[in-house]
Parts: C-alpha cells; structure tokens; sequence
C-alpha cells in the first residue's frame, strides 16, 4: 500500500511538472516551473496559401521540448487577431499551451479595436494588471510582460507602474519580454519604443530582454539603452520566428552576435541564479546557446 501511494505522488509530481503546476494569478511564484519557451510572430491567417506558415512546426517543438511555461512576444495571430481568426488559427497548433502561456500582444492584435480578439481569446492569461502589460514570479525570477504599442496605449503610465513594481519586488534575476526589439539587424537598427522600459531595466539591474517583430533570430551583447555594448546591460534576443514568415537582415546592428533566419523556438532554462538560453530550429537542431549567472 505504501509503494502504491508514493507512485501515486510522483505521478502527480510529474504532471506538475509537465503541464506547469496550477495557472499563476498577476503576482504569484511557481517554484515547479523552470524551462520556458520564448517566439512572437506566429500564426497565419486562417486559410492563407500565400505563405509557407510553420506555426505547427515550431508548436511541435516546444511540445516534444515539454516546456511548462511559454513567452509569446506578439503578433500571436495575423493578420488582424480577431477571436474568429485565434479561434480557428492559433488555437488549432499552440491552444494546447494555453493554460501555461504568458502571452503580450503585438501590433497585428490591435489591428482588431482594443486588441479585443487577444484579450478575449487569452482571457486571464492576459487580462493581468493594467491593459496588455502584467508582471510575474517564476523559479525566483521577476519577469516583466511589456506592452510596447504605445499609440494605442498609454505607455508613460506603463512606465511609471513598472518602477513602482520593480521597487516594491527586488529580485537578483529579472527579464522582461514585449514585441519590438529596442535592437536589431534590420533597416532601422530596432525600434526606439522599448527605450524607455529598458532604462528601467538596465538602471536596476535586469538580465534579459527578449522582442520579436523582425522575423528572424538574433542574440545581442549586454547593452545599455543607448546602444552601448556594457557589462551593465541587458543581453538581448529578437525570436520573430514562430511560424508566419522569415525576413531577411539588414546592416549588422552594434552588439549582434549570433544571427539565423530560421523557424525555430528560444528555450530559456531559468534557475533562481542564472540562465541557460538554447535556440533550436524546426529540425531540433541547436543553433545557438549558452549560459549566464545573473548578477
């Protein structure tokens, strides 16, 4: 009988493991979970032929990694994430990661007023604190859900809530993630709009910064807000390479230091002292990796 119970309390332990323990709440910490996967730019527009969409490639990876806890950095769903198109679309190859998602919304959601389709559709999961932006804890890491379409909100407030939320949970590993990437190969060099949060970030310390938009892979130094290369910084990592199409590089950006232009998933591997990071293609091929210990 006692053999019986003890493998029953392990099943149960492994499930947790699984599947990410119960669906954390705006300000809570779940010890179990510790791997994570991390993409933006993911699913097609229900019915397009016109591009070679790999959502459910890059959904079969995370699945056969069996991650407890994903990271969308926006345009969930193209082209207009309406709650019809996240119905019949994203739901059909990443619903099964719902209830373990820490989703943010991209541009193309709020090509739909308000980005009603996102928010419908991920319900609690993104109906956390103020509009589209929620904070979390997870294996002792604050990690920091941005919202970085400021026309359509307001992101000085954002700003402000995110230095009292910083002051108010001190940990020794932070991370942040959003949909534009303050830096980046492409025509622009990045986008200015994160500016503002990552000197929050850089001020106090913060480790990672993750983005998407461009879709492609690309892993930055540690870096100020200014575009400076400094151990003081963030090290960065645009991931737009979840399934809906690839772009191509432009000029290198100061700080690049390892570039693909392949579908594939960020894993991040969290312990409450350091990282792991491991991008892997849609032919579970490592393309990049290593570790850091935060400081």
């Amino acid at each position: 009988m006692k053999a019986k119970v003890l493998s029953i309390v392990w099943v149960a332990v492994f499930m947790l493991v699984l599947v990410g323990g119960p669906s954390p709440a705006a300000e809570t910490t779940d010890r179990v979970v510790v791997t994570v996967a991390a993409v933006g730019d993911i699913v097609c527009r229900p019915g397009d032929r016109t591009n070679a969409c790999k959502d459910a490639a890059t959904a079969n990876l995370i699945r056969h990694r069996g991650v407890g806890g994903l990271f969308t950095l926006g345009d969930n769903q193209y082209e207009d994430g309406t709650l019809s198109q996240f119905q019949n679309g994203y739901d059909s190859t990443y619903g099964p990661f719902k209830p373990f998602t820490y989703p943010s919304p991209g541009n193309h959601e709020y090509h739909t007023p308000g980005a009603s389709g996102y928010f419908d559709y991920f319900g609690s999961r993104a109906r956390r604190g103020p509009p589209g932006y929620y904070a979390f804890t997870l294996n002792g890491w604050r990690v920091y859900s941005l919202n970085t379409n400021c026309d359509k909100i307001n992101c000085a407030a954002q700003r402000t809530w995110m230095v009292k939320n910083v002051a108010a949970n001190p940990a020794l590993c932070q991370a942040m993630y959003m949909h534009y990437s303050r830096y980046s190969s492409d025509t622009r060099s990045g986008s200015v709009i994160p500016k503002r949060f990552w000197t929050v970030g850089v001020n106090n310390g913060f480790e990672l910064a993750l983005g998407g938009h461009d879709h492609y892979y690309e892993r930055f130094a540690r870096m100020n807000a200014s575009g400076d290369v400094t151990g003081a910084g963030m090290q960065s990592f645009v991931v737009g390479t979840g399934g809906k199409d690839l772009d191509v590089f432009g000029p290198t950006t100061t700080g690049s230091r390892a570039r693909y232009s392949r579908f594939g998933v960020l894993f991040l591997t969290l312990s409450p002292i350091g990282y792991k990071w491991d991008f892997r293609t849609i032919t579970n091929t490592s393309r990049d990796s290593g570790s850091r210990t935060c400081r």
